[in-house]
């Protein structure tokens, strides 16, 4: 005999058998030892973050950071960052782009690397100037 999925039976016995066991609860527990969790990733994975700043009245952008991509030598992992102006808003977009499901060890630098200039580039200033009056 065949089963029907019924969402609402089965969603709801699992959600209290994961609330009874505390299954998703973190802790900040600092005195356990720390270790390495491995990552896994979607295969192919493609995130985009995006920020919009509403530009105080009587200012308007005079300098803004140039978009930048950097990417592991073979281009497997990348990160673009973006910054645009539209009107009174400033929009930062960040992309991460991973073309792999499996990220070898050998990777782990270079995806260090990557991380650490997101962000330095994130730490770029955007520059604004006050709008004379207009007589």
């Amino acid at each position: 005999m065949e089963r029907v999925y019924n969402p609402k039976e089965i969603e709801q016995k699992w959600q209290k058998i994961w609330d009874d066991e505390k299954a998703f609860a973190a802790s900040d527990d600092y005195s356990k030892p720390k270790y390495y969790a491995l990552v896994e990733f979607p295969y192919p994975s493609k995130v985009t973050l995006s920020c919009a700043l509403t530009l105080p009245e009587g200012y308007e952008v005079e300098e803004i950071p140039h978009t930048q991509v950097i990417k592991t030598e073979d281009g497997k992992l990348q990160c673009k960052y973006a910054i645009q102006r539209n009107r009174n808003n400033v929009i930062v977009n960040y992309t991460f782009i991973l073309s792999s499901s499996v990220v070898p060890s050998e990777y782990y630098g270079q995806l260090q690397q990557i991380w650490n200039k997101a962000v330095e580039m994130n730490q770029a200033l955007i520059v604004l100037k006050k709008e004379l009056p207009k007589d």
